[in-house]
């Protein structure tokens, strides 16, 4: 009788490492999967830091140096003459980039950091908001991440 119950006591520990090895084996076979998952949410997240990253930086630089930005974009276009629109705020710190083929007036329904260039064919909106967005947009596409 003894001999009996060590039997069946060993017999369900058997039972119990058989189901225990078959739940280690099942999540041990979701691993990978989990893993693309956990990897993904990483890239994505990572991507978002680095975006919000160089919001920073692009926003504090732009605070101080409009006129930098202002000359790139009038730089990127060169069809004249031009006019070029920035917030009222930013008229003083731009006004050494007017000439004869640019005019630099202030429109007031820009916001710090907003420029538009006008051109005979057009309006350019090239100021930091925008460049921000086309950054943002390189991130998404180049990571292959959903746009949040």
């Amino acid at each position: 009788m003894a001999r009996q119950a060590l039997d069946d006591a060993h017999a369900e520990r058997i039972q119990a490492l058989a189901q225990q090895q078959q739940q280690l084996a099942d999540l041990l076979a979701s691993l990978p999967a989990a893993l693309e998952i956990v990897q993904a949410r990483v890239l994505e997240d990572a991507a978002v830091l680095a975006f919000e990253a160089v919001i920073r930086l692009l926003g504090d630089a732009a605070a101080t140096d409009m006129q930098t930005v202002c000359a790139k974009l009038l730089a990127e276009h060169s069809e004249r003459p031009v006019t070029l629109r920035v917030a009222p705020s930013h008229l003083a710190a731009i006004g050494a980039l007017a000439g004869s083929q640019v005019r630099i007036v202030a429109a007031a329904g820009l916001a710090a950091g907003q420029v538009q260039l006008q051109t005979a064919t057009g309006v350019i909106d090239g100021g930091l908001d925008v460049r921000l967005d086309s950054l943002r947009a390189a991130f998404v596409t180049a990571l292959g991440i959903s746009d949040r």
